[in-house]
């Protein structure tokens, strides 16, 4: 397991971490939740900075994986766009249990041909999953919001579909295991690649509906562009 695909790992698992955060989490007032999803979106832009300011910890162990995030980081961030540096923060914030905030998730280790080992993240129960809430719901066509797992993942659909054209031989499950995709959501990603374009466009602009997450997406949609457009709310 090389240091490259271990970072790739800990980041994707950082990323839907912060997309799960609400205002109340940060101890921020005044923001909607779509602003929220804005900021962070900007910040999951910028890979290195967001990594080095926010991971506080990293914690893996058999079957399982665990970050630590530095909350009075991210707040600092929202609301300055800039990152803090340590004249502005004291040791004792940075490190003070009121300021961070940890998360786990179930993961697998898989060994690949030639004995490579692969880390693959897994699902929490869907059950267990947070609900929309209304706000969520709500179509703001005059802000945007774009959500980055979602657009990486659709890419990701577009590139498998590429290969698998290009490559007869090839299955969906190794395309799954090369990009760090559970096995089992592997159809859930292919699909994405028959959004209809007035979706995609939508998703990659970030002005689809605030409910229109990766989540929701791996439920089952129409196949037709037209039904799509009433099954997820949204103009043709």
């Amino acid at each position: 397991m090389n240091a490259n695909h271990l970072e790739a790992v800990i980041w994707q698992f950082l990323c839907e971490s912060l997309a799960s955060l609400s205002c109340d989490d940060i101890g921020i007032n005044g923001l909607i939740d779509i602003e929220l999803r804005q900021h962070l979106a900007r910040l999951s832009e910028n890979k290195g900075d967001t990594l080095k300011h926010l991971l506080q910890k990293v914690i893996i162990e058999q079957g399982n994986i665990a970050i630590t995030i530095n909350i009075s980081m991210m707040k600092h961030w929202i609301n300055s766009h800039k990152w803090t540096d340590e004249q502005t923060a004291s040791s004792a914030d940075r490190t003070s249990s009121a300021s961070l905030k940890s998360f786990s998730k179930p993961m697998s280790v898989t060994v690949l041909k030639g004995g490579k080992k692969q880390i693959i993240l897994q699902e929490h129960d869907a059950s267990q999953a947070p609900p929309v809430t209304a706000i969520s719901a709500i179509n703001h066509p005059s802000l945007t919001h774009k959500d980055i797992l979602l657009i990486e993942h659709i890419k990701l659909s577009f590139q498998w579909q590429k290969q698998l054209m290009k490559d007869p031989k090839i299955t969906l499950k190794t395309l799954a295991m090369k990009s760090n995709i559970e096995p089992s959501n592997a159809n859930k990603v292919a699909r994405l690649c028959f959004l209809a374009p007035n979706i995609i466009q939508k998703i990659m602009s970030g002005r689809q509906p605030i409910h229109l997450t990766l989540a929701f997406l791996r439920k089952p949609f129409p196949e037709e562009w037209h039904a799509q457009y009433q099954h997820f709310g949204i103009e043709g």
